[in-house]
């Protein structure tokens, strides 16, 4: 097969770039990039994030999202307590 000038103008053989980022009224809660993304549509239809879940909800939705299983009593505790040290490396730690 051959790549003709023609088909290097599809989108698949372009360089990726990354888009302009949206402007956003609530910067304070954003903490990625996709952050933006999702809080400038949201603000398009006048609608705001929800509250952020605490250490025990979201340790038990990883677990249900990842294995389908709610974790054990004392696998929720020991996110809690890695989760109050640093957020990222709790969640980390669940995934990887």
């Amino acid at each position: 097969m051959i790549v003709t000038d023609d088909d290097r103008k599809h989108w698949s053989y372009l360089p990726l770039k990354s888009p302009p980022l949206p402007p956003v009224k609530n910067r304070s809660v954003v903490r990625t990039p996709v952050d933006r993304f999702i809080l400038a549509r949201l603000e398009a239809r006048k609608l705001a994030l929800s509250p952020q879940a605490d250490a025990r909800k979201l340790a038990r939705r990883i677990y249900f999202d990842l294995i389908g299983l709610p974790p054990t009593p004392e696998q929720v505790d020991s996110f809690v307590r890695e989760f109050a040290g640093n957020w990222q490396t709790a969640v980390a730690s669940l995934v990887g």
